[in-house]
């Protein structure tokens, strides 16, 4: 541990990961890709920049990063292929240069004559190939990043992405080398449709990314002259309550600090300061709940009381729908049509409060958004109407349960 750095590493974390990523072993993460999943704003993200990848690249990868949270508004199977294609431009050679600047957009690269900007899905150089030709290129193991891999789920050409990184991978590790694909998600129920059965990563290795520790509250202390102000395991329960968040919790922490409190005084200010923050998280999304039509809030209420992917039509779903609805609005409603829970739902994923599958599946956008739900007290009225706890069937073709 270094206090004098801006950032707390997590170089012990990243070495083991390392180690199992780069290894022969032609099982396990890699072989078969590794998947983790953690909270947003936990500092996943931030780990796999500054200590990851640099660990990977020590270990002699070239490592590739698609972020598909930073480009959001870009299908996910095309960042992909963007950062295929700008790997391939940043290796092609002086010749292939050479040749563009000529108006030539075909080259050799490598055995393997094609246009850069035909590599993609469906444009004639498949992923497969332009990864292979990569590898060989650079004499080296291709690692690639993915955060926020579940995105892929949200659209058709993201999850032909994956299938297309499978084969790649399949290829690279037996006959060039090698592919290790390391995919993170903030949502460990959207990361899992990944892992199903029928999709690409069947049976790839799924792990929890540990959130920071008593090792990060020392870190933190040392670094901003905090051993005076607050002991560790006061520290230590009090960035729980800040639901891990290192950038929420040193912000209400230095702001304490400045203020000059010590011991109890501290605590009871630094608590209340989490507090306000962890509500200003989840305030623009409560804000616009409010003015949901009673439909649409009744299927978000509902949605929120499921620990499951859900799909939204089964009887039972749109009975508790019909109850809940009526319940808010006061106004008996005797029928509920599949249409109406259809436009209701697209509306949400509108307004980016549910997220949506490719395949229809439908969870909260932002999970954490549950509990605040609950903490204001907007779920009672779905278990008092409810009775009971919601009828599940099973959504075997994804290994998940579905409502």
């Amino acid at each position: 541990m270094n206090e004098s750095e801006s950032i707390f590493r997590r170089r012990q974390l990243a070495a083991e990961l390392a180690d199992e990523l780069m290894g022969d072993s032609r099982t396990g993460m890699a072989w078969s890709g590794l998947f983790l999943s953690a909270p947003r704003r936990t500092g996943k993200s931030t780990f796999l920049r500054e200590d990851l990848q640099p660990a990977l690249e020590r270990r002699g990868a070239l490592v590739l990063v698609a972020d598909l949270w930073k480009n959001n508004d870009v299908d996910p199977g095309d960042v992909i292929v963007d950062v295929v294609r700008q790997a391939l431009a940043a290796h092609e050679g002086v010749v292939a240069r050479a040749a563009r600047a000529v108006g030539l957009d075909r080259f050799g690269f490598g055995g393997f004559s094609f246009s850069i900007d035909r590599v993609g899905l469906g444009k004639g150089v498949a992923l497969s190939d332009a990864l292979a030709e990569l590898s060989d290129k650079v004499q080296r193991p291709i690692a690639l990043i993915i955060d926020e891999a579940q995105q892929c789920m949200a659209t058709r050409r993201g999850n032909n992405a994956m299938f297309a990184l499978k084969a790649a991978r399949d290829e690279l590790n037996f006959a060039h080398h090698g592919l290790r694909i390391i995919a993170t998600g903030s949502d460990h129920l959207k990361l899992r449709m990944l892992l199903g059965s029928r999709e690409a990563f069947f049976c790839a290795t799924e792990r929890i990314f540990p959130v920071l520790g008593r090792d990060y509250i020392d870190w933190f202390r040392s670094r901003h002259g905090f051993s005076d102000v607050l002991n560790a395991d006061v520290m230590t329960h009090l960035f729980a309550r800040a639901a891990y968040r290192p950038e929420l919790f040193e912000s209400a922490a230095v702001a304490v600090g400045r203020d000059g409190l010590v011991g109890d005084d501290a605590a009871a200010v630094l608590e209340r300061r989490i507090d306000e923050q962890m509500r200003a998280v989840h305030a623009p999304a409560m804000r616009t709940l409010e003015e949901l039509p009673p439909l649409d809030d009744a299927i978000i209420r509902v949605m929120a009381t499921s620990k499951q992917m859900f799909a939204g039509f089964s009887a039972s779903t749109m009975q508790t729908y019909r109850r809940v609805m009526n319940a808010l609005s006061g106004e008996p409603s005797s029928r509920l049509d599949y249409a109406e829970v259809e436009r209701a739902l697209e509306r949400l994923v509108v307004l980016r409060l549910v997220w949506r599958s490719a395949l229809g599946l439908h969870v909260l956008e932002d999970p954490t958004l549950a509990e605040a739900m609950r903490r204001a007290g907007l779920l009672d009225v779905v278990r008092r109407v409810s009775g009971r706890k919601l009828t599940l069937v099973s959504g075997a073709e994804h290994d998940l349960s579905v409502a």
